[in-house]
């Protein structure tokens, strides 16, 4: 979940060569020779991308654009426990942590038609720019568009955070149009799965993002965590994370209470090394810890979910609005109560503050859950459908 601070917005287009799209290698010096990400609308092609699930293709639009994907290879930095995408802007090169807490791209304040990179200053004569990342094999056909970006002031920079790539896609009116909303991207999948046997493809080594145009959860017996949009709907946040329900909240191996009229709001975050918890559950946890003579605050933390189908989910709509209430997916579906729990191990936890996020929102309770629970899986999220898959 962000909070960083924007300056008026410049515009860029992105410029894409017939075809083609370069990107960097991860690592390669500013000598070195670009290679290309592959974006494809066949089919047969979109076998090589092995996260599962495969975007939905349908023979009648196999030249459409909605066909579309893209996969862009990720790098981890030890030091920002965090994963970047390396792109270029005016022909200059960036790198940018991943981050589904937040709507925009962004890089490092420079004036306006000029460019600053490893000291050197040069006026932009250019009226459009490529963005990029690294990446191998295949091409990209996109059409040149105009492209918001946020522009970070130096004193964000010198403080945490930092320069992200934002997935989030839908903000309120009045608030800067958010990068994929200008692209038009439907879903992705960020796949931090490592040394994964059923995830070999010489080409697209995870870790990777990949962005689609068409529905990624496909499978109508796939069990997935719904998304649910209280915080948006009901408490007026400025854009829609991606939250889920939580049906438990285990803490060293011992429950908080969580039921229908205390819910657990669960946002996923990327941009996050470890978890964020609201005041109040952090108050209750450290009594609890204190209270049972607990030695560590944030041992074991397992966050579970309850997971629906497409055919349940259709189902429990006609019969009762609880649906809300239900919970994630297990793509394996090996639990007979259809449930799904993401752990971590001594996470850095931070609690919010006293001050609520949104008007409204009181002493409810809210977590974000980041890296610490979500690397090494497959995060699949159908923006539009409302659903999240994770694959192990």
């Amino acid at each position: 979940m962000s909070r960083r601070k924007f300056i008026p917005q410049q515009f860029f287009a992105v410029s894409v060569l017939t075809n083609s799209m370069t990107m960097n290698n991860v690592g390669a010096t500013e000598t070195e020779t670009t290679t290309t990400i592959m974006e494809t609308s066949s089919s047969s092609s979109m076998t090589a991308v092995t996260v599962p699930p495969q975007p939905n293709s349908d023979s009648e639009s196999d030249s459409s654009d909605d066909d579309i994907i893209v996969v862009v290879p990720l790098e981890y930095i030890s030091t920002l426990n965090a994963y970047i995408v390396r792109y270029t802007l005016f022909e200059e090169n960036f790198a940018a942590i991943i981050d589904t807490g937040s709507p925009f791209l962004t890089k490092g304040l420079i004036m306006p038609m000029v460019q600053s990179f490893n000291n050197n200053t040069n006026t932009n004569t250019s009226s459009s720019s490529r963005i990029s990342s690294d990446g191998s094999g295949g091409s990209v056909n996109i059409n040149a568009l105009p492209v918001v970006f946020g522009v970070l002031d130096i004193s964000l920079l010198n403080g945490p955070g930092g320069v992200n790539f934002g997935l989030i896609k839908t903000t309120r009116r009045g608030i800067r149009p958010s990068f994929l909303e200008q692209t038009n991207y439907k879903s992705f999948c960020i796949d931090l799965r490592h040394n994964n046997n059923n995830n070999i493809d010489n080409n697209h080594r995870s870790p990777k993002l990949i962005l689609s145009k068409r529905s990624m959860i496909i499978d109508n017996n796939i069990y997935y965590i719904p998304l649910v949009q209280d915080l948006y709907r009901r408490f007026k946040a400025p854009v829609i994370h991606y939250t889920a329900l939580a049906s438990k909240f285990v803490v060293n191996g011992r429950p908080l209470l969580i039921n229908s009229s205390n819910p657990l709001y669960v946002i996923f975050d990327t941009g996050v090394s470890g978890m964020i918890v609201s005041q109040e559950l952090f108050d209750g946890r450290y009594l609890q810890a204190r209270t049972n003579h607990e030695k560590s605050l944030w041992g074991t933390v397992d966050v579970t979910f309850e997971t629906i189908t497409s055919n349940t989910n259709t189902k429990s709509r006609s019969k009762s609005k609880s649906n809300r209430q239900q919970q994630y997916s297990n793509n394996n579906n090996e639990d007979s109560n259809n449930t799904i729990t993401l752990s971590a191990i001594k996470p850095v936890t931070t609690p919010l503050g006293l001050a609520t996020p949104w008007k409204g929102f009181g002493k409810k309770n809210l977590i974000v859950i980041g890296l610490a629970f979500l690397d090494n899986l497959a995060m699949t999220i159908d923006i539009d459908d409302g659903k999240i898959l994770f694959t192990k």
